[in-house]
């Protein structure tokens, strides 16, 4: 029990009494505060219990959500007499947008109450009880205590009731001036609200508890669940990315490793929290995922990590469940953090796809863990990127007669700045949004402002929490003007109405402890700008950062260093009429590429299949020529023997060329796993497997990979240079067989006569045309198939696969050397390769498989 708290006055019974009788009254809404977190309180601090009450202490400004229909009632607050009966320090209250007056108010025996009627009621069902009272410090100023609350009720209105009926509406046309204005203003119209916490949906109350469950011992079972660091919410920039990407959360888990926000997130079916994720073991982990999950594990996991713990809740659903992962590394806490490269390493080996913010992490990433990381950058609602090219508005725009901007408002005062009028009146000044995440990098804009003389505005997400000990006066005084924050079309408005905006970044010399931020994330702000404003961007920092980098990708700004002059001259630059035009034309051609519209699925079905079921975002951020970038194959189906991944990813690569065959012609066909392997690249091609040993092979094996593929056929020869019969050496593992007698003594079984065909032939007897793909596995006899098929290879194929001998085994067999200058000759360039078959003992390279295609096709591909 902290000392901050003051004792009841009473026994406890006597309180109990007391309480009860300011508490009585039919029932429409009750809370009690017993849930280990509950998204109807926000800005609350953890569930404490003192002297047998249960109870949780609000912030200096808190709000909690009730659902009940507008109707008149008698709202309750039961405060436990922790702060003391009369509750003697100065508190406000606000139903919705409509402040209580205090002589509305009573306070008895610890217990707020106060009459609502339904005139100030939401007609949604959905009402908001906020509170704002003078702060109580606590732990040595750790913490910032409000009202402690045991419970909130609203009852009936009593028909003897005493309490007088308040015209609220009249009385916010005379409300007096608030000794706390910055926090009462968050209540008034028609000011947008500093954080937009009215915007997130009341839950249903039956999974309004991150405990929520169906009975005892089980929780709500859910498909599919979300992980972040901390609770998802408009108050920082993954909780709103997380949101613009999953459009529903009422069938979702959602799943935190810490708690920073007191409880402000979205609604989602169930919610869960790691209770002490810096101490917790994997096994303590993987336990309370086990606990969580295990009755009815999920199937996909959408994974945003940050802290060690994240990446241990995707790996134990991984392990536990074999649930479908997608790792998103929004922000980087590995490569220039403090997590163990193990941890992250394992994590993005089991995962099913790894997806990045931007493509300097992609880079960094891939490099470091040799995955293929595919590009998820910062989205933006459809509904605030513009169809047309955005011009910028010349006035400030006003929403109805009520509401203007917040800058309409401070225009007057602004506008009496001393600064030129030229760059800092009001529309000439830059922007600023969002949060400075470094107090070195505020440090170093505030020098750069003031020693270039301009004026900015800045509308930060939470200015209380940008910097500790400046001053909004201060910050003034360097050219700096700082408002609250504006949300959704209030800030779109406000920076369609600028003609550019500053991004401080990191400068990169060690002055400052983001480096991962500056170097790999790209800010939502920045695309957001750009997408919903076409508004011209200077960043502050470095050129190799990610915003400075995306800038000069898509020529939208520039980016200096931190230096007055520099950024002077780069504002009278971006102010140029052309120059500003042509910012906003690239601007406009690449705005709707940001759209959030339809990916939610796109996120799903992505994960379903293993990689992004379209391009939008790989073609967006291509690696530019000369760019250092790796190749990463896709995975192959988990069917697909270990043996043949390889092979299947060197069939896929040449599918990622442009080859579609209509006709594959494998040659030396074994069991028609290869073909198979092939198939599920193309599935609709038709298949022709070539074997003399195919009743040799074990049915059963070969039955199971022709059965599975659409269309195949068989032919129990070999094929040569010429038709007839020959004599075949039949090694004892059959696969060593070969028309030419090599190592005889080591690998003769028995030599017998096959029928033998050529290529040629046996395309005219199987009717066989259209554009092909050939397959040649004939130990040291390719050459012979080859030149047994010159016309059908000609006229048909496109590609052709040779498994080829480094050394020359036979006087008759071709070296690999000799095999490329002949199918140089016959006009075909080697693509690609992978390796074949190593001596079991040495290892040395004895056989490799080799690509080739058609010259004339592949200088057709190569220019598409």
């Amino acid at each position: 029990m902290n000392a901050t708290r003051v004792p009841p006055q009473k026994n406890n019974q006597t309180l109990k009494k007391d309480r009860s009788v300011a508490l009585k009254g039919g029932q429409i809404f009750a809370l009690q505060v017993d849930g280990l977190d509950d998204p109807r309180l926000v800005n609350f601090h953890q569930v404490e219990h003192y002297s047998g009450m249960t109870f949780r202490w609000s912030e200096p400004v808190s709000m909690i959500r009730i659902k009940m229909p507008p109707s008149s009632g008698r709202v309750t607050i039961d405060t436990g007499s922790l702060r003391g009966e009369k509750l003697k320090f100065p508190f406000k209250i606000h139903w919705n947008e409509y402040q209580i007056p205090e002589k509305a108010i009573r306070v008895e025996q610890g217990v707020i109450s106060f009459q609502v009627t339904s005139r100030i009621c939401e007609p949604t069902g959905e009402q908001r009880l906020s509170i704002s009272c003078k702060p109580l410090n606590a732990e040595n100023g750790r913490r910032k205590l409000g009202i402690p609350v045991c419970s909130v009720r609203v009852c009936e209105a009593s028909a003897d009731s005493t309490e007088t009926a308040i015209d609220y509406r009249a009385y916010l046309k005379k409300s007096s001036k608030s000794w706390l204005p910055s926090w009462s203003s968050l209540f008034r119209k028609p000011v947008t609200p500093s954080i937009p916490i009215w915007q997130v949906r009341i839950p249903d109350l039956a999974f309004s508890s991150s405990s929520a469950r169906l009975s005892e011992g089980s929780y709500p079972a859910c498909d599919r669940v979300v992980v972040a660091p901390c609770e998802i919410n408009a108050r920082h920039g993954t909780g709103l990315l997380i949101q613009y990407l999953i459009e529903d959360f009422d069938h979702l888990a959602t799943v935190n490793s810490y708690h920073c926000y007191n409880g402000d997130r979205v609604a989602s079916r169930v919610h869960h929290c790691l209770p002490d994720y810096e101490k917790m073991s994997r096994q303590q982990i993987y336990d309370q995922v086990f606990e969580w999950f295990g009755q009815s594990p999920p199937r996909q996991a959408y994974v945003v990590p940050y802290f060690a713990s994240d990446f241990l809740i995707a790996m134990a659903l991984k392990d536990l469940f074999k649930t479908q992962v997608c790792l998103h590394v929004m922000d980087d806490n590995c490569i220039y953090g403090t997590i163990p490269q193990a941890i992250v390493q394992e994590a993005i080996e089991k995962s099913d796809m790894l997806m990045v913010i931007s493509p300097e992490m992609r880079g960094e990433y891939e490099q470091r863990f040799g995955k293929k990381a595919h590009m998820l950058p910062p989205t933006v609602p459809p509904s605030f990127i513009p169809s047309q090219a955005m011009h910028r508005v010349t006035e400030p725009k006003v929403a109805n007669t009520q509401k203007q901007s917040l800058l309409g408002k401070l225009g007057g005062a602004l506008r009496a700045s001393s600064a030129p009028k030229d760059l800092n009146s009001n529309q000439e000044r830059g922007i600023l949004i969002g949060n400075v995440w470094d107090n070195a990098w505020l440090d170093m804009l505030r020098k750069t402002i003031r020693e270039s003389g301009l004026h900015i505005d800045w509308f930060a997400n939470n200015p209380n929490a940008v910097w500790q000990q400046v001053s909004r006066d201060e910050l003034r005084a360097d050219g700096i003007h700082v408002h609250d924050s504006l949300w959704g079309q209030d800030i779109v408005d406000e920076i369609r109405n600028r003609p550019f905006a500053i991004m401080p970044t990191g400068a990169l010399n060690g002055e400052g402890t983001k480096e991962s931020i500056a170097r790999l994330s790209l800010p939502s702000r920045v695309p957001f700008m750009i997408a919903t404003a076409h508004l011209p961007i200077i960043v502050l920092g470095d050129s190799k950062t990610s915003a400075a980098r995306f800038l000069s990708r898509f020529d939208l700004g520039t980016a200096v260093d931190y230096d007055g002059k520099k950024l002077k001259k780069a504002v009278d630059d971006i102010l140029d009429p052309d120059r500003q035009s042509k910012i906003r034309f690239n601007a406009h051609k690449i705005a709707s590429h940001f759209s959030s519209e339809d990916l939610n699925e796109w996120l799903w079905t992505s994960l379903e299949q293993g990689v992004p079921v379209d391009r939008r975002f790989e073609d967006l951020f291509e690696p530019k020529p000369g760019e250092f970038s790796h190749f990463f194959d896709a995975e192959p189906p988990s069917d697909v023997h270990w043996s043949f991944r390889e092979t299947w990813k060197m069939i896929n690569r040449i599918k990622a060329q442009g080859i579609a065959p209509e006709v594959v012609i494998d040659v030396g066909a074994s069991t028609g796993v290869w073909s198979w392997t092939a198939s599920t690249v193309f599935p609709e091609a038709r298949f022709v497997m070539v074997d003399p040993l195919l009743d040799r092979y074990g049915e059963s094996a070969r039955q199971y990979y022709s059965s599975r593929i659409n269309n195949s056929e068989s032919m129990p020869v070999a094929l040569s240079d010429q038709c007839g019969e020959m004599e075949m050496l039949i090694s004892n593992d059959l696969y060593g067989s070969s028309l030419l007698k090599v190592d005889e003594k080591i690998r003769k079984s028995e030599v017998s006569r096959v029928a033998v065909l050529t290529l040629d032939e046996l395309a005219r007897q199987k009717n066989i045309s259209g554009r092909t793909l050939l397959k040649v596995d004939v130990q040291f006899a390719e050459h012979l198939v080859v030149n047994g098929g010159l016309n059908f290879i000609r006229e048909n194929v496109d590609a052709i696969i040779l498994e080829l001998t480094i050394h020359r085994e036979h006087p008759e067999a071709k070296t690999y050397r000799e095999m490329l200058k002949m199918m140089d000759q016959l006009g075909f360039d080697m693509v690609d390769e992978m390796e074949g078959w190593r001596d079991p003992k040495t290892g040395i390279l004895e056989q490799k498989d080799t690509v080739f295609v058609r010259k004339d096709r592949f200088a057709m591909l190569r220019v598409a």
